[in-house]
């Protein structure tokens, strides 16, 4: 049984990086952290066996990014010399580890997740061409691929990795261990909605502080981390009455409060012009989240969060494209279709949003490397 691991990550932070930690410390496994950390991104409370490799800001240059890289990944090799196992986040972080395999210590197992898929995958660019023809030389070296959506694999890695490649599905689904879920009271007309985590869709904010503006029975909560191209927003939400900015959270001290303090979730996936992409491929985390609390939803056309709200009638699904059409529907929206959206979600069995067995696969892997 393996005593220790590393876990490699470019953005120390979010709750779906946190589960796999617990998960692999619930294992036994003694997880040592070596993470960048993003300043404008989550910050987790779990210091403990973290080796801090340098902060990104999103305002530094190229060349000053490559010295913070270079000095990064020279603290981080210091630290893997005697890695059996190794769990790693992003591209440029498994291609270091797999060079270290290569030249000095072919003994190595890497566990390299793929928790989305960008713009350049799909683009017929040269860099789009460039890195699908690096993940199909690299992918040949890892042990196993992780997949938060099987998704991934069926519409895009399927005719880059190899039949011999062992590849898992853990979507980031919810790990939490209580829950409190609150009635919807019919008679209050007011409907709040709630936009947490990474504010970053434009389409989102121009349509809910519209609705907030033009509908008196709207409120909306805003909690996260607004991106530096969406920070122009927080002046006007600061002179709405019935839109409120609350700051960041903590995911496990505070979804509960977040969850019961609204009536339906906007889980949008940021809005994206292209027809295919990973808006198309994978649920947004604010699903599993929703799902969790029995919370209604509201999500963008053309997603798979869409289809599955389509399927099991749990909320609304608007097409971001048409702002006026989108604050249209919303405004017709009260408290008995919420209550109805509601008591459609308690019918969905919660392992469609919460982790139950997810992990036995990833277990019975790491338990057979001696």
């Amino acid at each position: 049984m393996i005593k220790e691991l590393i876990f490699v990550t470019g953005a120390w932070g979010d709750s779906h990086q946190l589960n796999k930690l617990l998960f692999l410390e619930k294992l036994g496994l003694k997880v040592k952290i070596l993470a960048f950390r993003r300043k404008d991104y989550y910050k987790s409370r779990i210091i403990r066996n973290y080796i801090f490799l340098g902060e990104i800001k999103n305002d530094y240059k190229y060349f000053r990014r490559v010295i913070l890289y270079l000095k990064g990944y020279s603290k981080l090799l210091l630290n893997i010399k005697k890695t059996k196992i190794a769990y790693v986040f992003g591209l440029d972080n498994v291609l270091i580890i797999l060079l270290y395999k290569i030249l000095f210590n072919k003994q190595m197992k890497i566990i390299y997740e793929v928790p989305d898929l960008r713009e350049f995958h799909f683009s017929r660019t040269i860099l789009g061409y460039v890195i699908k023809y690096l993940e199909k030389i690299l992918f040949k070296k890892i042990d196993v691929i992780i997949f938060t959506s099987k998704y991934y694999y069926s519409n895009y890695y399927k005719n880059i990795l190899t039949k011999k490649t062992k590849w898992l599905e853990i979507e980031n689904k919810v790990e939490i261990s209580k829950r409190s879920l609150r009635k919807v009271d019919v008679s209050d007309k007011n409907i709040t909605i709630g936009y947490f985590g990474l504010l970053r869709c434009e389409k989102s904010l121009n349509i809910l502080i519209k609705l907030a503006e033009q509908n008196n029975h709207f409120k909306v909560i805003l909690r996260g981390i607004f991106l530096p191209f969406t920070l122009k927003y927080l002046d006007k939400i600061k002179k709405l009455k019935k839109i409120k900015y609350l700051g960041q959270y903590d995911s496990i001290k505070d979804f509960n409060s977040m969850y019961n303090s609204i009536d339906i979730a906007w889980i949008a996936y940021p809005f994206n012009k292209e027809q295919f992409g990973n808006h198309k491929l994978a649920k947004t985390n604010r699903y599993y989240e929703s799902g969790f609390f029995q919370t209604p939803m509201i999500a963008s056309k053309g997603t798979v969060d869409a289809r599955r709200i389509k399927e099991y009638k749990m909320g609304l699904v608007l097409n971001l494209s048409d702002e006026k059409s989108s604050i249209s529907l919303l405004s017709k929206l009260n408290k008995n279709d919420i209550n109805i959206f509601k008591n459609n979600i308690k019918k969905v069995n919660l392992d469609e949003f919460m982790i139950t067995n997810d992990y036995e696969p990833l277990k019975k892997y790491i338990n057979s490397i001696s």
